[in-house]
Formats: structure tokens, sequence, C-alpha cells
């Protein structure tokens, strides 16, 4: 739904005025030549999963709900290739290594800017599929790429009233990479999802005096 809004809303994508777009884009250029940093929770079908530290400077990093996801990857491979669905995830150590998104202004409007991530699609078994998004766990010391794809890209919103964002990331499949061999496969999911990252909370540098706000 977030998705769709979105492209709703860009449709009306040019309709503030140049100062009120300018003083937007200052605000994020702001934010992004000081590294201002934000909590935040990841969040599927209006559920909590995980909560998150974003930081924003020349691209958006965060860390993805991992736990969750290894749930997701991990089992629907266990039950394609018939190993002991319940026994999967204990194996498994997520890094913690968050991802790097990397955006680009698509409209406006009064209240926002509207973003898409930058990365273009490649085919795969003859579909075209945009990485979004990635994560690394470790199987019996062997540290895995775990690549977030989907038919449809990723996008962002920036809040000028809060200063805030909303990230949304579709997911259809996971590409799962041997980093030591670069052996890989691509695992499909039974039910596409969407998840979502929205601040709660803006961090600002305590050493400068200033003080943390709701975003």
């Amino acid at each position: 739904m977030a998705i769709v809004t979105v492209g709703v809303l860009m449709l009306s994508a040019c309709s503030a005025g140049d100062g009120d777009m300018a003083d937007v884009r200052s605000n994020i250029q702001a934010s992004a030549s000081t590294g201002v940093s934000f909590n935040g929770e990841w969040t599927v079908g209006k559920q909590v999963v995980d909560t998150a530290r974003l930081v924003m400077t020349e691209a958006l990093t965060v860390r993805l709900p991992e736990t969750y996801l290894v749930g997701l990857c991990f089992n629907s491979a266990a039950k394609e290739y018939g190993t002991d669905k319940a026994s999967v995830p204990a194996a498994i150590e997520p890094m913690g290594v968050p991802t790097r998104i990397e955006i680009r202004n698509q409209g406006y409007t009064d209240e926002a800017v509207f973003s898409d991530f930058t990365t273009a699609a490649e085919k795969y078994d003859g579909v075209m599929l945009y990485r979004s998004a990635y994560f690394v766990v470790n199987i019996d010391g062997v540290n895995y790429l775990v690549e977030l794809l989907s038919t449809e890209n990723g996008n962002a919103v920036y809040r000028a009233d809060t200063m805030g964002w909303t990230i949304a990331i579709p997911v259809d499949r996971f590409r799962i990479t041997n980093v030591e061999t670069m052996e890989e496969r691509v695992q499909q999911l039974d039910e596409p999802f969407t998840l979502y990252y929205n601040t709660t909370e803006r961090i600002f540098d305590n050493s400068r005096g200033d003080r943390t706000s709701a975003a």
C-alpha cells in the first residue's frame, strides 16, 4: 500500500514551489553532511519485527531485521530441499552487517521528497529483478551474503515536517552466495512481502548540545 501511495503522490510532484523544494533539499543535505542518525522500526504487515538505527550520509545505512529474514529465507529453503525445517535457523548466525541504500529523487510535494533505489534491475532465470538490500550470515564458520530481490524497486520517503524517513523494500526472492566459493542460488518465496522501515526518533550530536527529538 505504501508503494502505491508513493506512486500516486508522485503524480503531483512539482506542485510545491521552488522555494519549498529548496528548503526540503537543504534539510536533506544538512543531514547528509553531518551524518544524522535515527532510531526506527521494521514492520511487516503492520507488525513490528525489529528495531534498528538508520545513519544518513550520502546514502542510507541500516541493519535489516536479520532474524526475521533468516527464518523466511532458510526455512523456505529447508522446505524446498527436504531438510529439517525447525533445525535450520538455529545453525545460522546473523553478522549484523548493515545494508547500504543509495537513492535518487523522483518527485516532491509540500510535505515530502520521494525517492527510489538506484539499483538497476538484473535478469535472473529470465525475470528482471532488483537487488534492494542485503545482510550477512555465518553458517559453520562460512559467511554467506543474502540479497533481497524483487520485481519491484525499493523506495524511500523523506518527510519535511518531521525530517524522518519511511523505506519500503519489496521481497520476492533471496539470493544466497557463499562468499568463499562464490557459489550462489536464488530462493523464491511462496508469498512475496514488503519490509517497511519507519524512523521514530532523530538522534542529534550531543557533543554539540543538541537534543533528541521525535521523528
